[in-house]
């Protein structure tokens, strides 16, 4: 909250109220950090989760495909143990499994 210009505290905050529950902060933390920082799929992971958990799952499913057209590695479910690196627990990286099964008509 001391840097409003740093993608990474954003995203961070995301996760950690996602964790807690909170995910309308979750929400709005990843919108303001995928503006910080357009080209990183991480937000808009986050994003996606806090979205679908929310039970927006429309708008979780259109967050979801927009961080894989940064990084379509994201799809493979082997690459996504990279998501530890970037802060996401286990946990919110099995939600990606629910995001990635969802067919558009749910």
């Amino acid at each position: 909250m001391l840097k409003p210009e740093n993608e990474v505290a954003h995203f961070n905050l995301s996760l950690a109220y996602h964790q807690q529950g909170q995910y309308g902060l979750a929400i709005a933390y990843a919108r303001y950090a995928s503006t910080l920082e357009p080209q990183n799929p991480h937000p808009l992971l986050a994003l996606a989760i806090a979205q679908w958990q929310q039970g927006e799952r429309s708008s979780g499913r259109d967050s979801y495909q927009a961080a894989l057209a940064l990084n379509p590695q994201y799809g493979d479910r082997s690459y996504r143990s990279e998501l530890k690196r970037a802060g996401f627990l286990p946990s919110q990286i099995l939600l990606l499994d629910q995001l990635e099964g969802i067919s558009p008509e749910n």
